[in-house]
């Protein structure tokens, strides 16, 4: 039950090397084109450092630890809205995109350290 649930026997400690590091930002414009057309720019990017996951740091359902090092999500949007488009009241063109990256690293247990 210790491995899964990150509970200790003693349930009196908090879990150790579970802390992690997260920030992003947002970048947004839009322009005006004309009375009838916007022309909107979207950039979110949000990072993720020293992520580990409490179930991994005594060798998971294995015998390896995940590591978790700059996880990155980036989101770009541009998207072009006009009113009054032929037949219809409002049209909206969008162009995303969506990437992630991981630098992580899986190892190998040394040893499962004992509770007292």
């Amino acid at each position: 039950m210790t491995r899964f649930s990150g509970f200790p026997p003693t349930f009196r400690r908090a879990p150790a090397d579970t802390a992690f590091t997260q920030y992003g930002g947002l970048l947004r414009a839009s322009f005006n084109v004309n009375d009838t057309t916007q022309f909107l720019l979207s950039y979110d990017r949000n990072q993720q450092d020293g992520g580990r996951r409490y179930d991994q740091l005594l060798g998971g359902d294995g015998n390896l630890i995940a590591d978790l090092r700059n996880l990155m999500a980036d989101i770009f949007y541009a998207r072009l809205t006009r009113q009054n488009l032929a037949f219809f009241d409002t049209g909206s063109f969008t162009f995303p995109y969506v990437g992630q990256r991981e630098d992580g690293s899986i190892r190998a247990a040394t040893a499962i350290p004992s509770e007292p």
